[in-house]
């Protein structure tokens, strides 16, 4: 009978080791490969986005794999349209800014020296510093880096379009196997509380996912709508930029006023332009932070304020801007971890050891 729990013990230890083994290789695989981690997140959110449609069909009699082509065929119409729709306009901001940039470039450096005068009037020990000159270098050199960046910006997006699809198909077909497969690999001292785990987190991620797309759709809509109706030159540029930046908690409505605030400022041709963009950005986040965010986000991942301006920090940090994006859902489960363990810890001591 000792020798039978031996190997038992054993065989526990083993399971708990692979398991551990799996997540620390998994971590390094993506610590080692950045460029894979926007990628393998986009599928993440994307099989979050897919999977309850295609739980759906599956539970009425249709194949996993058939539903999986359906869905991506019918997003894949969607999209296309979309782009039909918008494209043309948006080709339409792209070569109006592009004939202003040079109007834009040249306000900038004659309000650096405006300021550069009144500085010197007031400082004239900063005579020697060449502060507008400098500055004007450094925006010339951050350009030319920028450009330098974008063939590998364009065989990141490349490689992306043709992992994104694969990884997503691969989650969304054997998403069942996968997670039988790391719960066989969990002790079964643990398998009912990394069950229970499994369960809350997919469960609120994919909720979360859904409603900060919906979030950024309806502040995008509201920019965009309002930018046209007030007359606002690139419109849909800057409601797309403010609905993609408001997935950043907090910091990402005031990312997202930035562009229209900064055109508002170097283009005084548009009389109260300033005013106006203002009031679109406020009335936008007002409807956002009473409205669309206590009513779709709030109710399914239940941080304090304090708690997500701290994660937020830290994600940034740590990845950038994909830090911040993440840091939210990633505290989030860090929440669920910790309240199902001590909840493991009060109801029964010896739950877990």
């Amino acid at each position: 009978m000792k020798a039978v729990f031996k190997r038992l013990w054993h065989w526990e230890a083993a399971k708990l080791s692979f398991f551990l083994f799996v997540v620390i290789g998994s971590a390094l695989v993506f610590a080692l490969t950045p460029s894979l981690f926007p990628s393998a997140l986009l599928s993440i959110l994307l099989f979050f986005i897919f999977s309850p449609t295609i739980d759906a069909v599956e539970r009425k009699g249709m194949s996993r794999s058939l539903g999986i082509m359906g869905v991506f065929l019918v997003s894949g119409m969607a999209i296309a349209l979309a782009a039909t729709i918008i494209t043309p306009r948006i080709s339409q901001e792209v070569d109006a800014f592009q004939k202003g940039s040079s109007r834009y470039a040249t306000n900038i450096t004659d309000r650096l020296k405006i300021q550069e005068q009144r500085t010197l009037g007031a400082f004239p020990m900063f005579k020697d510093a060449k502060l507008t000159e400098k500055l004007i270098d450094w925006a010339q050199q951050s350009t030319g880096k920028l450009w330098t960046v974008m063939p590998n910006l364009a065989s990141h997006l490349f490689m992306a379009l043709i992992l994104v699809p694969f990884l997503t198909f691969i989650l969304l077909k054997d998403a069942h196997e996968i997670r039988r497969s790391l719960l066989k690999l969990v002790p079964n001292r643990y398998f009912e509380t990394v069950y229970s785990l499994m369960a809350r987190i997919l469960d609120e991620m994919g909720g979360y996912v859904a409603a900060r797309i919906i979030e950024a759709a309806l502040v995008t809509g509201l920019v965009t709508l309002m930018c046209l109706w007030l007359k606002i030159p690139y419109a849909i540029l800057l409601g797309v930029f403010a609905g993609a930046t408001n997935a950043i908690p907090y910091l990402g409505p005031l990312l997202g006023a930035m562009p229209g605030i900064m055109l508002a400022v170097l283009d005084p041709s548009i009389p109260n332009h300033l005013l106006l963009i203002t009031l679109v950005y406020c009335v936008a986040n007002v409807i956002d932070l009473m409205l669309i965010f206590p009513l779709i986000v709030a109710k399914i991942v239940d941080l304090h304020p304090v708690v997500v301006v701290i994660s937020v920090i830290v994600g940034s940090q740590l990845f950038g801007i994909v830090g911040m994006i993440v840091a939210v859902p990633i505290t989030s489960i860090c929440k669920i971890l910790i309240q199902e363990v001590y909840s493991r810890i009060y109801s029964d001591p010896t739950a877990l050891g």
